[in-house]
């Protein structure tokens, strides 16, 4: 009779036992993955200055390159992905193992700015630049981008034409 009800303890450990490795192995899991998509992330980031500061280079043109290694970025991992669509805008993938959202005010004004509010892992609306938030779903996060050249006039560099000269012949009257 002992015997039996030590059996049982016996198996409630054994379970609970099983439980706490199972759990275990979830932590150490998610903890891998978000130490991947935090190195996902700041690639992106990097990638996406050289990029957006390779597309702004030339101030008269836009040039969209057909591939990262035409702007000169390598090592770009197998999560980020990079598509050029027309010779005006590109597409900007970057693939995420877990889901980070912060709905704090700054985190709603950068889902205004990305058109990423509706919680989706769709690809956002057209941007003028490439923007990685940290804020980001699981799975692929891909933005449209079609850059465009902010042509900014200084009137003091403008060249005028002087104005006519002053024809006293032609604003005589007579008396």
């Amino acid at each position: 009779m002992q015997q039996k009800s030590l059996l049982k303890y016996k198996i409630g450990f054994i379970f609970i036992g099983i439980f706490v490795i199972v759990l275990l192995f979830l932590v150490i899991s998610q903890a891998q993955d978000t130490k991947d998509d935090t190195a996902t992330y700041n690639r992106a980031v990097s990638i996406s200055n050289s990029l957006n500061q390779f597309i702004n280079a030339d101030t008269a043109t836009i040039y969209i390159p057909s591939t990262l290694g035409q702007a000169y970025i390598s090592n770009v991992p197998s999560t980020i992905s990079y598509q050029k669509l027309s010779s005006d805008s590109y597409k900007f993938c970057v693939d995420y193992k877990t889901s980070v959202t912060d709905f704090s005010p700054s985190a709603v004004a950068t889902g205004i700015i990305t058109n990423t509010l509706d919680g989706s892992n769709q690809t956002t609306g057209d941007n003028e630049y490439l923007y990685i938030s940290p804020d980001h779903h699981k799975g692929n996060n891909c933005q449209i981008i079609k850059p465009y050249l902010l042509q900014v006039q200084d009137p003091l560099l403008q060249v005028q034409d002087p104005p006519a000269p002053y024809n006293s012949s032609s604003n005589t009257s007579s008396i």
